[in-house]
């Protein structure tokens, strides 16, 4: 049967299990490995960085363990695993599904804060992709002045990776690793004193 093209999809399970065309690049998970714990990747847009992540969620996730022959057996990573294999709880947002409603952004970036300082004594791999998606829309919709409140001082942006540091700090930290991606530093550069942890 022949493959299909995946455009379009970031669903690294489906592109598995349905047959579609996927380029092996899960030999550069031994090399994420070897980094520091915490990364940031920026790169353009339609670069792979959603289909990457997916990779990496159904790679690390506990919930995917009964899968990862069906998912990794043919791919090169499915012949040298790493130890840390499905070892992870995944927490994977996708911040570009969230509203520019600077209102809706701060509840939701609570919310997240909530969670990830319940969940202590489990090892936990953040991902997130575009976290720089709404900033980008609250600069251009509302101007610099919210964006600026947003991510400077007590502003909920800047808050939410100070949770995100303070999470990582500590014995028994519950997050273990964090894999960011965006399209601008921007956003980054204007958190990076309360977020000086990440590679």
């Amino acid at each position: 049967m022949m493959k299909q093209i995946p455009y379009g999809i970031t669903d690294f399970s489906r592109i598995q299990k349905e047959n579609y065309y996927y380029v092996d690049k899960t030999m550069f998970i031994e090399k994420i490995e070897m980094q520091p714990p915490y990364l940031f990747l920026i790169r353009p847009r339609r670069f792979g960085k959603s289909l990457t992540l997916a990779m990496l969620e159904a790679y690390y996730d506990v919930n995917h363990a009964e899968q990862f022959d069906e998912l990794f057996g043919q791919l090169y990573i499915g012949q040298h695993p790493t130890k840390l294999h499905n070892q992870f709880l995944i927490m994977r947002f996708n911040f570009s599904e969230v509203s520019s409603n600077v209102n809706e952004v701060e509840l939701f970036l609570s919310a997240i804060n909530s969670y990830a300082t319940r969940k202590k004594n489990i090892r936990i791999y953040l991902l997130i992709d575009e976290y720089d998606n709404f900033t980008n829309t609250i600069l251009s919709t509302y101007g610099t002045e919210f964006y600026r409140k947003a991510t400077h001082g007590e502003g909920f942006i800047r808050g939410f990776f100070n949770v995100i540091k303070s999470a990582t700090t500590g014995t028994g930290a519950a997050l273990e690793r964090l894999f960011i991606t965006g399209v601008s530093p921007v956003t980054m550069d204007d958190v990076t004193s309360g977020f000086n942890i990440g590679t």
